[in-house]
């Protein structure tokens, strides 16, 4: 009897010991790619910003394949292009080598990606004057996926909407540097 003994400990030493120790840190780096990405957009940002929201929900699933592989995109696949905005708004160019090592993680991603368990924007992460909110709250809402993590890279599904005609949508590649997750590339998916 000791061997099934010992074996259901083992199953169940590393059912609750390891397992939950991994979801808190994907939970962790999720809310320090999306804390980073916040940031930037702030930074970004300029003019009256009282009426810009923040929705606390992280939309999903989410489709990192996008354009590339989505047929009723109405654009044709080789417009998807990646570019870093630069402080004046204009498309600046992304690092050399990076565009096809960004390419190659986006070929290989899952089709959808669910927001971890504990991973939602709350007021904490969000810098000043950007406020939780949604359409109904704000005339100008930025939504966010949850991040797909792979690596040293992060990608996030993020939309902007500023009316019922009004709006846009980006993946944002995030790079880990030195420690912090910083914006290194972005591609447009769609305008209105």
């Amino acid at each position: 009897m000791a061997y099934p003994l010992s074996r259901l400990l083992l199953l169940l030493l590393s059912g609750t010991l390891l397992l939950p120790a991994a979801a808190p840190a994907l939970a962790d780096e999720s809310r320090a790619v999306l804390t980073a990405l916040l940031a930037d957009q702030r930074a970004r940002t300029t003019g009256d910003m009282s009426h810009f929201c923040v929705d606390p929900t992280l939309t999903s699933p989410s489709n990192f394949a996008g354009p590339r592989q989505d047929p009723s995109v109405p654009r044709p696949v080789d417009d998807f292009q990646w570019y870093m905005p630069s402080r004046n708004g204009w498309p600046g160019p992304v690092e050399p080598g990076l565009v096809a090592r960004l390419d190659a993680l986006l070929a290989n991603a899952p089709d959808s990606v669910p927001p971890p368990a504990g991973t939602a924007i709350d007021g904490s992460m969000l810098p000043p004057p950007f406020r939780l909110g949604g359409q109904a709250d704000c005339t100008r809402t930025y939504s966010f996926s949850a991040p797909l993590i792979l690596d040293d890279i992060a990608f996030v599904d993020r939309s902007y909407t500023c009316g019922m005609m009004c709006g846009r949508g980006d993946i944002v590649a995030l790079q880990r540097r030195e420690g912090r997750w910083i914006p290194v590339a972005l591609s447009e998916t769609w305008i209105s």
